[in-house]
Order: structure tokens, then sequence, then C-alpha cells
């Protein structure tokens, strides 16, 4: 795979990939390598803390699926505004049509990214992320205020 042609100075840095699927963390992973990232990928929410907790702020970024096993991507977000650790998150989905991922999706379009994605969708989103020309998303107890599920609807 050859590197994109994008803003090169925005490509450095450490990136965690969060995301159960194998498949997709290799995708991902093989994507941002090219392009001068160097990614830790994981898959489940007790890795990324342990890499969170290691590597704090010296992340640049995390990517990390909104629907994971035993919390949602949101909640995982929740938790790194609580320890204060100002990294940029790209929320990534599959559930196009979920009442939580479209309610983000319409108030943070640029922090969310439908699976599936190309690699030039997936590098342009993260380049207007690092690059700072997009609003720093809000912390995550903002970002469930209006996008909840209702009342008994599983919770992504």
């Amino acid at each position: 795979m050859k590197p994109a042609i994008g803003d090169e100075a925005t490509r450095k840095g450490v990136v965690l990939v969060l995301d159960d699927d194998p498949a997709v963390r290799r995708y991902i992973r093989r994507i941002l390598e090219v392009n001068g990232f160097d990614v830790i990928d994981v898959g489940h929410v007790e890795a990324a803390t342990r890499v969170v907790e290691e590597l704090g702020c010296k992340l640049r970024l995390i990517i990390t699926d909104i629907v994971i096993p035993h919390i949602s991507g949101l909640d995982f977000g929740a938790q790194l505004h609580q320890i204060n650790c100002p990294v940029e998150i790209l929320y990534i989905s599959g559930y196009v049509g979920s009442i939580v991922v479209e309610g983000l999706r319409q108030r943070h379009p640029h922090h969310v990214l439908l699976k599936p994605f190309s690699p030039s969708e997936l590098l342009e989103r993260i380049d207007n992320l690092l690059a700072g020309d997009l609003l720093r998303l809000p912390p995550v107890a903002e970002l469930h205020d209006g996008v909840c599920a209702p009342s008994g609807a599983p919770h992504v």
C-alpha cells in the first residue's frame, strides 16, 4: 500500500486503535503505518485503558469503535476526560441508523466515521482532526446529552 497524499506534518505520533474485530484493527493499522503513524491496536477496553495509563498524553489520536463488548466507545471516551487526557478521538461504527450513532454524527460529524470506509476517507478525517481545523470534541457527558437511546433500547 502506497502512502496517501496528505498533510505529512499531521501524520506522526502514536495512534491507539480499539476495536473488537481483528480484521478492522489490521486494516486500520496498515493504513496508518504506511502513512507515518505508530499504531497500538487492542481488542478490549481493559487493554486500551492500560495503554492510556502508560502513554497518557503521548497518544496523538484514539480510534475506537462505538460498539465494543462491556462498554461503549463513548463511555471509554468519558473515562479519558475523567483522567484529563486531551487526546482527539475518532469514533467508528458499522451501526448506521443507530440513534446514538446518528445523533453523534449530526452533532459532531467530523468525529464519526461509518464502516466500511476507504483509506482516503480515514486519512482525510484524521488529517482534519489532527490539524486542529475542527472544534475540539466536547466532553462525552455533552455527547450523551440528546443522543442517548430511548429507555429500554440497547446502549451502543
